[in-house]
């Protein structure tokens, strides 16, 4: 499920450049990224990197990030 949020982050990328989406659609990504994070952490990281993109100064955002990354790169030792 990762590719396909991948895929999608690369399509919004220009949308967020344009200011075509805007914090409402930043709330929606972090909050799928929340719901999924026990079952795909991945496709979560994914999904909260894109929030990211939209919101690049959000404390929390960039805090779940960080913790997903330790606890996938933790998972690969």
């Amino acid at each position: 499920m990762a590719n396909v949020f991948h895929h999608h982050a690369r399509l919004i990328a220009p949308l967020v450049q344009n200011r075509c989406i805007n914090d409402k659609e930043a709330n929606l990504l972090r909050d799928s990224a929340i719901a999924i994070e026990g079952s795909d952490l991945e496709a979560a990281l994914v999904l909260m990197q894109t929030a990211q993109m939209i919101r690049p100064n959000g404390p929390f955002i960039a805090k779940k990030i960080e913790d997903y990354e330790a606890e996938l790169g933790s998972s690969e030792k």
